[in-house]
């Protein structure tokens, strides 16, 4: 394979039941799915395949290159990723967003009262809409998802607790801002 590392015979025998279990586990989906793995050594890739469908209903094949809605799963990412952020001192949980995504000053109703910082984001009680209320934000390629994201949002109470995929989806904008 041009690019990957190479892996032993051990690994081999590993990484071939494991794509016999993924492409077992794709075709008795009922739903039609889809799924796109690798494995990493060392920093490289040993191993990348993908197995099912991308969209089932125009029956696209998923490639290793797919993009994934999962949901809340990101919630355990972002929430780790800050953290070694915080423990690293390269971000406060209590700095505002505006630090690092000035675009958020853009949103309708914010202002120096309704400012939110990382940890209210984190704690969804920074105010965001759901993304149930946002239509069309979460439509078409990623890259276009920053774009529609800011203006849409509408502020409520800043101390609503209410699950609010826009505030994990605003940490993972702030850590791109880091980058």
């Amino acid at each position: 394979m041009a690019g990957f590392a190479q892996y032993t015979g051990r690994e081999a025998q590993a990484i071939a039941r494991l794509e016999r279990e993924l492409k077992t586990d794709v075709a008795n989906d009922a739903l039609d799915g889809g799924i796109s793995a690798l494995i990493m050594k060392n920093d490289k890739v040993i191993w990348a395949k993908a197995f099912g469908y991308a969209n089932r209903d125009t029956k696209k094949l998923a490639d290793t290159g797919t993009i994934y809605r999962i949901a809340s799963i990101t919630k355990t990412f972002t929430a780790t990723l800050m953290m070694m952020l915080v423990e690293d001192k390269v971000i406060s949980l209590d700095d505002p967003a505006e630090k690092y995504v000035p675009e958020v000053k853009n949103i309708i109703g914010y202002n120096e009262d309704t400012k939110f910082t990382l940890r209210q984001l984190a704690s969804h009680t920074s105010g965001l809409r759901r993304w149930s209320e946002m239509f069309t934000a979460n439509i078409g390629p990623v890259g276009e998802w920053q774009k529609s994201y800011y203006c849409p949002w509408l502020k409520h109470s800043l101390n609503q607790n209410r699950v609010s995929n826009g505030c994990t989806v605003m940490l993972v904008i702030v850590y791109s801002a880091l980058l």
